[in-house]
This record gives C-alpha cells, sequence and structure tokens, in this order.
C-alpha cells in the first residue's frame, strides 16, 4: 500500500515536472523570440524595441522560477534548444517601413503562450498552491505584456492611416 502512494507521488511529480518543463520550453522560444523583435526593430522604435528585451528579460525570470519549481520538486530540466525551424522567421518583417506585421505577429505569439499557461492552469490538480499561484502570475504578467502590445499595434494602424489620409 505504501509503495502505490509513493508511487502515485512519483506519477504526479513527474507530470508536474513535465508541465513545467514545458513552459521552460515556452519561455525559452518567447526569449528567443523577442530578443530577435528587438534587433530587427533596430533605432526604428526605441520604446518598442526596449518592450520587447522587457519581455524577453521577464521570461528569463519565468524559466529560473519554473526550472527552480522542477529542481524543489526532485525532477530534472530539460535540455533547452531550439532548432532553426522553431525559431520565428522574422525576415518577412526586414525592410518593411510598416511595424504593423511585426505587432500583429508577436500579438499571436503572446496569444498562443497565454494558451500553454492556461493548460497548465487547467491541469492544477497536479499543482499544490504555491506552483499555482507562480504560474498565474507569470500568466497575468504576459497577458499584460498582450495588452500593451495590441495597444502599439492600435496605434501604429492609426498613425499608418492618418499617413495615407495625409
Amino acid at each position: 500500500m505504501n509503495n502505490l502512494k509513493i508511487r502515485e507521488f512519483d506519477t504526479i511529480g513527474e507530470k508536474q515536472n513535465s508541465l513545467l518543463n514545458h513552459l521552460i520550453y515556452v519561455n525559452h522560444q518567447r526569449i528567443a523570440a523577442y530578443e530577435l523583435a528587438g534587433e530587427k526593430l533596430g533605432g526604428k522604435n526605441e520604446m518598442l524595441r526596449d518592450l520587447f528585451y522587457r519581455m524577453a528579460k521577464d521570461s528569463r525570470v519565468f524559466r529560473q522560477e519554473l526550472g527552480r519549481a522542477v529542481i524543489q520538486n526532485q525532477g530534472e530540466i530539460a535540455s533547452l534548444f531550439i532548432e532553426k525551424n522553431l525559431q520565428p522567421d522574422f525576415s518577412a518583417f526586414q525592410g518593411q517601413r510598416s511595424q504593423v506585421p511585426l505587432l500583429a505577429f508577436c500579438k499571436n505569439f503572446e496569444r498562443n503562450t497565454l494558451l500553454h499557461y492556461d493548460e497548465a492552469i487547467l491541469k492544477n490538480e497536479l499543482m499544490d498552491t504555491p506552483l499555482r499561484n507562480l504560474i498565474l502570475a507569470q500568466r497575468e504578467k504576459i497577458h499584460r505584456y498582450l495588452q500593451i502590445v495590441e495597444n502599439f499595434l492600435i496605434a501604429q494602424k492609426e498613425k499608418e492611416k492618418e499617413k495615407v489620409l495625409a
């Protein structure tokens, strides 16, 4: 009977670690995407570039927090690498005067990130309260970034619309 409880805990622990490693990977992708987006912007829009770098920096913190949770759960952090075909392709945005396509891409990227967090939250029976709170706090911050990107996108569309009408 005791072995069954230990085995059940190990299974739950393994599920938690798998879930956490998935979120670590999502944040790893997010870091790569926003650092690259910031580089592509260059000096065109310093405020937006700084936002992208701040988003990447926060994802580094998220990744570290999630990694600590895996280690506390006596698990191993999966080795991380991003294959070239999984990195966002920003070549379509190079040379464009409009920032709308880049912002639309980032908006969709953040929405997709939120879907991964929502999936993790739905599996909350696998999480204790501190872990759940950590994931909810990270999700909330990503959601705020999504709202900021959406506001940038709306403002950029209006700005470009005014230029066309002028």
